[in-house]
């Protein structure tokens, strides 16, 4: 078998749903507690792979400043999907440390793609353009502020037609489409599209609350069907995404 480009799309509405799934089990409140913390966590798993990164490849193997910048910047991701899946096989997802590393993660991802954006405009120009840097932060900002929102309002939608529907299977039609779309409307933000399925899941969680967002009452019965029908699809997909990663690896290039 090979990686081929229907294993590599089947792996990534995976990876985006394993991430919905993970949205709607999050504590939104409990995720706000840990912010420091989690700041802390992400800013540092952020700077030290780039600083090593970059100073063992320009000065221990004399690569030029670009490349060197660009092997640093690709150590700084970091894959949410694995950390979230170890996590849930060790009964862990609730728990306190769950948290600042779920939140580190997230924060992580967005410095990563900042930093990527930030480097591919120096590798086409020659400089660094700032205003570029802050568009795509202003763009990632805008996406957490609004998703949330947004798919919250579009799941009394799909509440409401579930009610009257008798068609089988709308409620994970409708769902996967929104994560779907999410996931798309991240990538054009400029942001990773696992984090639009994080977003979906995160406004269709029991936990989720806002200030300015009083008037979307929460319905827990509502939620625990979406967990109920979305759990064999996510089961599904899930494990495509771990098979494409063994797949990808090429032990000859390690020598």
């Amino acid at each position: 078998m090979e990686p081929s480009q229907v294993i590599k799309l089947l792996a990534e509405i995976g990876i985006i749903l394993l991430l919905f799934e993970v949205g709607l089990d999050t504590d939104i409140r409990q995720l706000a507690k840990s912010g420091w913390q989690a700041l802390f966590v992400a800013v540092s798993g952020f700077l030290w792979p780039f600083v090593l990164g970059f100073g063992l490849s320009h000065w221990l193997f004399d690569r030029n400043l670009l490349e060197s910048l660009f092997i640093g910047g690709t150590l700084t991701a970091t894959s949410i999907g694995i950390t979230v899946r170890v996590l849930t096989d060790l009964k862990r997802q609730h728990s306190r440390e769950a948290q600042v590393v779920l939140g580190a993660a997230v924060i992580d991802d967005i410095l990563g793609v900042v930093l990527l954006a930030v480097l591919y405009d120096f590798s086409q120009v020659g400089q660094i353009n700032t205003a570029n840097a802050l568009q795509v932060i202003g763009f990632i900002a805008m996406f957490f502020v609004l998703a949330p929102l947004f798919a919250k309002a579009i799941s009394l939608l799909i509440r409401q037609f579930a009610k009257i529907s008798q068609t089988d299977g709308l409620i994970p039609t409708l769902i996967v489409s929104l994560v779907l779309f999410f996931a798309w409307l991240a990538h054009e933000m400029g942001a990773p599209e696992l984090l639009g399925g994080f977003a979906a899941g995160l406004a269709l969680s029991r936990r989720f609350f806002l200030p300015f967002a009083m008037a979307l009452h929460e319905d827990p019965d509502f939620t625990g069907r979406i967990e109920a029908q979305m759990r064999p699809i996510i089961q599904l997909f899930v494990p495509i995404f771990f098979v494409m990663v063994g797949l990808s690896l090429n032990l000859r290039e390690i020598d």
